[in-house]
């Protein structure tokens, strides 16, 4: 993933993108999708940041580099140094692009 203000790259991060899933059973199953397109910042927490459409950019907070455990589908898992680095240049309201 690539943090980029005006054409600079700012900072590169690992990620691990959760899947295309369907979440839930019978009547209440939600089809989740893996993030495409743009988005825009919803909200800001110290350990995610909420997209519009549920989707969230998430950190572990006790780990620092990306565990093999599953990422939740449809949202982005990124290493807990790099989600406290980009906080501070992330507003509600930016946009934000998955291709």
């Amino acid at each position: 993933m690539y943090l980029e203000r005006e054409g600079v790259r700012l900072r590169v991060m690992p990620v691990r993108v959760g899947p295309d899933a369907i979440v839930g059973q019978g009547a209440k199953a939600v089809p989740v999708a893996a993030p495409r397109g743009q988005r825009t910042v919803a909200s800001i927490s110290p350990w995610s940041i909420a997209l519009d459409g549920g989707m969230k950019l998430y950190a572990d907070s006790g780990r620092d580099s990306l565990p093999q455990m599953s990422v939740t589908p449809g949202n982005v898992l990124l290493e807990a140094t790099d989600l406290k680095a980009i906080i501070p240049d992330v507003k509600p309201g930016m946009a934000v692009y998955f291709y």
